[in-house]
C-alpha cells in the first residue's frame, strides 16, 4: 500500500516531536492539539506509553484542511527487552525524555 500512497503525498512534513527530543516549542493550535494527543497517550496507558517521532504532512481530510499523522515510535515500560514496541522503542528512556521535555498548553 504504501507504494500507492506515497507518490500522493505531500513532501512537506512537519515535525512535532523527535525519538528522544519532545520539547513543545510551537503555540499554535495544530501544534498544541498534537501535544496534548501525546500527554493523552501517557496518561491513556496507564504511564506506561507516549509516542514519539510525530510528524505530519497537509492533506484534504472529509474535504476540509487536515493533516496526516505518519510512522509514528512509542517508548513503552517494557523497552529494550522483550515487550518492547518495536524497534526505536528507548524504554524508560525515552519515557523520561518526554516527561523532561514535555509542557503541558492550553488544548
Amino acid at each position: 500500500i504504501t507504494w500507492l500512497v506515497e507518490p500522493k503525498r505531500s513532501t512537506s512534513v512537519e515535525h512535532f516531536s523527535y525519538t528522544v527530543v519532545h520539547k513543545s516549542c510551537k503555540r499554535d493550535f495544530r501544534s498544541s492539539t498534537i501535544y496534548a494527543f501525546a500527554h493523552f497517550v501517557w496518561g491513556h496507558s496507564n504511564q506506561t506509553m507516549i509516542f514519539a517521532d510525530l510528524q505530519g504532512t497537509p492533506a484534504f481530510v472529509g474535504r476540509k484542511d487536515g493533516l496526516v499523522l505518519f510512522d509514528p515510535m512509542t517508548h513503552t515500560v517494557g523497552g529494550n527487552i522483550r515487550e518492547n514496541s518495536g524497534i526505536g522503542d528507548f524504554g524508560l528512556e525515552g519515557i523520561n525524555s518526554f516527561l523532561r521535555d514535555h509542557s503541558c498548553g492550553d488544548v
